[in-house]
């Protein structure tokens, strides 16, 4: 009887053992996976307070206006720089076309430093008709009611959804300071505002 007892509580004993370690081993993993996400976690909070402050940075930069087509190629090659600061892309294309004739009005071609990539060729039709430009992803200005859009072209096939609305955001950004730069009105009011300034300084 004790012999066949001591055989129970051995089986008993190692059933248990078996147990215990299937615990273990699960307590471990959970650990481990918990830990890869809270590192995911991290990396992508990270990630996103570099998108804010990029995004902060493209409202928050301008002191003045571009008031000169030199100006405008400065403010497109800032916006290149926060693209390539918050994409992996090499280059970045920005173009500005005429949604009457489907004509390029401008655009600015500019690669990340120290790469060198040949001008990449994009229908315009194709980007007015909102077309996929495969293997390029494009990301057009929001507002409809322009004869002119803005757009960004990438080297990607794909890109995410916090880098879309991010470029969404600069497009727009683009889309305003162009208008704002060719607009005869913006350009009419400087001029009253200088004869004004003429007409003060004269009385002083």
């Amino acid at each position: 009887i004790l012999f066949f007892l001591s055989i129970l509580i051995f089986t008993l004993y190692k059933h248990e053992v078996y147990k215990q370690k299937e615990l273990i081993n699960k307590i471990n993993n959970d650990k481990k996976s918990a830990e890869e996400k809270l590192d995911d976690s991290f990396k992508y909070i990270g990630q996103i307070n570099v998108q804010i402050q990029q995004i902060k940075s493209i409202f928050n930069n301008y002191n003045n206006f571009p008031e000169t087509k030199n100006d405008f190629k400065k403010t497109l090659f800032y916006f290149s720089e926060r693209v390539f600061g918050i994409t992996n892309s090499n280059w970045v294309l920005f173009r500005i076309i005429n949604c009457n004739n489907g004509k390029t009005i401008n655009e600015q071609f500019e690669t990340r430093h120290g790469y060198t990539f040949e001008y990449p060729h994009i229908s315009n039709k194709m980007i007015i008709e909102k077309q996929s430009c495969s293997p390029f992803t494009t990301v057009i200005s929001n507002p409809q009611n322009l004869n002119i859009l803005a757009c960004c072209i990438l080297p990607a096939d794909k890109i995410s959804n916090d880098e879309r609305i991010f470029i969404q955001a600069i497009t727009n950004e683009i889309t305003m300071l162009f208008v704002i730069l060719n607009s005869s009105y913006y350009k009419r009011g400087n001029k009253i505002l200088q004869k004004t300034d003429l007409i003060k300084s004269s009385k002083e």
